[in-house]
Protein backbone atom coordinates (compact mmCIF):
# COMPACT_ATOMS: atom_id res chain seq x y z
CA UNK A 1 0.00 0.00 0.00
CA UNK A 2 1.30 3.21 -1.10
CA UNK A 3 0.18 6.35 1.09
CA UNK A 4 1.91 8.53 -1.76
CA UNK A 5 -0.20 9.23 -4.58
CA UNK A 6 1.22 9.08 -7.90
CA UNK A 7 1.83 12.86 -9.34
CA UNK A 8 0.64 11.82 -12.82
CA UNK A 9 -3.11 10.73 -11.98
CA UNK A 10 -3.46 13.36 -9.28
CA UNK A 11 -2.88 15.97 -11.78
CA UNK A 12 -5.35 14.64 -14.50
CA UNK A 13 -8.07 14.28 -11.15
CA UNK A 14 -6.72 17.76 -10.00
CA UNK A 15 -6.57 20.10 -13.03
CA UNK A 16 -10.39 19.29 -14.14
CA UNK A 17 -11.11 20.62 -10.45
CA UNK A 18 -8.87 23.61 -10.93
CA UNK A 19 -10.66 24.66 -14.44
CA UNK A 20 -13.95 24.35 -13.19
CA UNK A 21 -12.97 26.11 -9.93
CA UNK A 22 -12.10 29.38 -11.68
CA UNK A 23 -14.53 29.10 -14.37
CA UNK A 24 -17.03 29.28 -11.53
CA UNK A 25 -14.99 31.55 -9.65
CA UNK A 26 -15.37 33.76 -12.67
CA UNK A 27 -18.52 33.39 -13.70
CA UNK A 28 -20.53 32.61 -10.90
CA UNK A 29 -18.73 33.62 -7.58
CA UNK A 30 -16.74 36.71 -8.44
CA UNK A 31 -19.84 38.40 -9.81
CA UNK A 32 -21.82 37.37 -6.59
CA UNK A 33 -19.08 38.56 -4.03
CA UNK A 34 -19.51 41.96 -5.82
CA UNK A 35 -23.18 42.31 -5.85
CA UNK A 36 -23.15 41.22 -2.39
CA UNK A 37 -20.18 43.92 -1.68
CA UNK A 38 -22.18 46.73 -3.46
CA UNK A 39 -25.27 45.88 -1.74
CA UNK A 40 -23.66 46.07 1.19
CA UNK A 41 -21.83 49.49 0.41
CA UNK A 42 -25.54 50.35 -0.63
CA UNK A 43 -26.90 49.40 2.46
CA UNK A 44 -24.47 51.35 4.85
CA UNK A 45 -24.65 54.51 2.29
CA UNK A 46 -28.57 54.27 2.97
CA UNK A 47 -28.59 54.46 6.68
CA UNK A 48 -25.95 56.71 6.78
CA UNK A 49 -28.52 58.82 4.51
CA UNK A 50 -31.62 57.49 6.51
CA UNK A 51 -29.52 58.61 9.72
CA UNK A 52 -28.86 62.54 8.32
CA UNK A 53 -32.54 62.78 7.10
CA UNK A 54 -33.52 61.60 10.99
CA UNK A 55 -31.45 64.17 12.55
CA UNK A 56 -32.44 67.12 9.81
CA UNK A 57 -35.87 65.70 10.63
CA UNK A 58 -35.63 66.00 13.89
CA UNK A 59 -34.00 69.57 13.72
CA UNK A 60 -36.59 70.47 11.86
CA UNK A 61 -39.14 69.16 13.86
CA UNK A 62 -37.49 71.10 17.39
CA UNK A 63 -37.84 74.41 15.27
CA UNK A 64 -41.11 73.80 14.07
CA UNK A 65 -41.86 73.00 18.14
CA UNK A 66 -40.63 75.98 19.15
CA UNK A 67 -41.99 78.27 16.97
CA UNK A 68 -45.48 76.40 17.51
CA UNK A 69 -44.81 76.91 21.32
CA UNK A 70 -43.62 81.20 20.76
CA UNK A 71 -46.99 81.30 18.42
CA UNK A 72 -49.08 79.90 21.67
CA UNK A 73 -47.36 81.95 23.78
CA UNK A 74 -48.23 85.04 21.56
CA UNK A 75 -51.99 83.86 20.38
CA UNK A 76 -52.11 83.52 24.66
CA UNK A 77 -50.69 87.44 25.10
CA UNK A 78 -52.93 88.61 22.52
CA UNK A 79 -56.00 86.91 24.25
CA UNK A 80 -54.81 88.30 27.64
CA UNK A 81 -54.61 91.31 26.05
CA UNK A 82 -58.03 91.14 24.14
CA UNK A 83 -59.80 89.93 27.32
CA UNK A 84 -58.50 92.79 29.48
CA UNK A 85 -59.59 95.43 27.10
CA UNK A 86 -63.22 93.93 26.62
CA UNK A 87 -63.28 93.85 30.61
CA UNK A 88 -62.39 97.72 30.67
CA UNK A 89 -65.07 97.88 27.85
CA UNK A 90 -67.57 95.96 29.77
CA UNK A 91 -66.57 97.81 33.27
CA UNK A 92 -67.46 101.31 31.19
CA UNK A 93 -70.53 100.23 29.83
CA UNK A 94 -71.58 98.80 33.09
CA UNK A 95 -71.00 102.02 34.57
CA UNK A 96 -72.14 104.35 31.92
CA UNK A 97 -75.89 101.75 32.28
CA UNK A 98 -75.65 102.34 36.00
CA UNK A 99 -75.41 106.12 35.70
CA UNK A 100 -77.98 105.88 33.40
CA UNK A 101 -80.37 103.93 35.31
CA UNK A 102 -79.49 105.94 38.69
CA UNK A 103 -80.34 108.88 36.63
CA UNK A 104 -83.63 107.16 35.36
CA UNK A 105 -84.63 105.98 39.32
CA UNK A 106 -83.75 109.88 40.59
CA UNK A 107 -85.69 110.81 37.97
CA UNK A 108 -88.74 108.71 38.66
CA UNK A 109 -88.36 109.26 42.05
CA UNK A 110 -88.53 112.90 41.96
CA UNK A 111 -91.63 112.09 39.69
CA UNK A 112 -93.46 109.93 42.30
CA UNK A 113 -92.73 112.47 44.94
CA UNK A 114 -94.15 115.19 42.93
CA UNK A 115 -97.38 112.79 41.76
CA UNK A 116 -97.19 111.74 45.62
CA UNK A 117 -97.77 115.29 46.81
CA UNK A 118 -99.86 116.45 44.20
CA UNK A 119 -102.28 113.22 45.28
CA UNK A 120 -102.15 113.90 48.83
CA UNK A 121 -103.45 117.31 47.70
CA UNK A 122 -105.83 116.37 46.09
CA UNK A 123 -106.59 113.83 48.46
CA UNK A 124 -107.05 116.34 51.61
CA UNK A 125 -109.01 118.82 49.15
CA UNK A 126 -111.34 115.85 48.49
CA UNK A 127 -111.46 114.54 52.22
CA UNK A 128 -112.03 117.88 53.34
CA UNK A 129 -114.82 118.52 50.63
CA UNK A 130 -116.28 115.06 51.68
CA UNK A 131 -115.94 115.57 55.22
CA UNK A 132 -118.47 118.92 54.53
CA UNK A 133 -120.61 116.90 52.68
CA UNK A 134 -121.06 114.08 55.27
CA UNK A 135 -121.56 116.75 57.90
CA UNK A 136 -124.00 118.89 55.79
CA UNK A 137 -126.35 116.19 55.38
CA UNK A 138 -125.94 114.56 58.94
CA UNK A 139 -126.24 118.07 60.47
CA UNK A 140 -128.63 119.26 57.81
CA UNK A 141 -127.10 122.72 57.62
CA UNK A 142 -123.94 123.87 55.89
CA UNK A 143 -120.23 124.56 57.87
Amino acid sequence: MQIIPQPIPTLVLVVPFLVTFVALWQILFKPLFEYLEDRDRVSREALAEAKHLRHDADARLADIEARIAAGRKEAADHRATARAAAQKQEAAAVRAARAAADARVAEAVGQIGQQRQAAAATLRGQANDLARDLARQVLGREL
